[in-house]
């Protein structure tokens, strides 16, 4: 979105990664026809395994501002394809972090409520959406729909770091 001059992004003080060549290309600068309802239905692939992992990690420090992050405790990854089995994205959350001063004063919580409450709180930590998969009839609210029902059929206690 940055190189179509539809928003700025600050400078980033990372060091470019390395990206070996076997990470699937996102095609840069290719342009839609159409919105993402051309794509649906979308495929979310829960990675599970080192190769994905890999790829997860290796998309997401080549194309999103702030890189690849170092997650820590339960989290889910995803990659995201098209019906046509094109790469459109990368997801991720993990676990809530234990204390969070912002985030308990705007819930009103005290500790005995965040330790009861913590359970139902995730951290979105990286969500890139290849930039041809973006256009003016794509609101950002059906990206935030999509990512709330992966959420919802989570059982996060299931889940543990990886």
């Amino acid at each position: 979105m940055e190189r179509q001059g539809l928003i700025r992004l600050p400078v980033s003080d990372r060091a470019p990664v390395p990206i070996p060549s076997t990470v699937a290309a996102l095609p840069v600068g290719r342009s839609l026809e159409g919105g993402l309802g051309q794509y649906r239905p979308l495929r979310w692939q829960l990675v599970s395994t080192s190769a994905q992992r890999r790829e997860w990690r290796q998309l997401l420090a080549q194309y999103h501002y702030l890189g690849a992050p170092q997650l820590v405790g339960a989290n889910l990854k995803y990659l995201v394809y098209g019906r046509a089995g094109q790469l459109l994205g990368a997801l991720g959350w993990q676990s809530a972090v234990q204390n969070l001063g912002c985030r308990d004063r705007l819930l009103g919580w005290n500790a005995a409520q965040r330790a009861q409450g913590l359970a139902q709180v995730v951290n979105g930590v990286r969500f890139l959406v290849a930039g041809y998969a973006i256009d003016d009839s794509t609101p950002n609210r059906q990206y935030w729909d999509l990512w709330l029902k992966i959420i919802r059929k989570t059982n996060w206690s299931s889940i543990s770091g990886s």
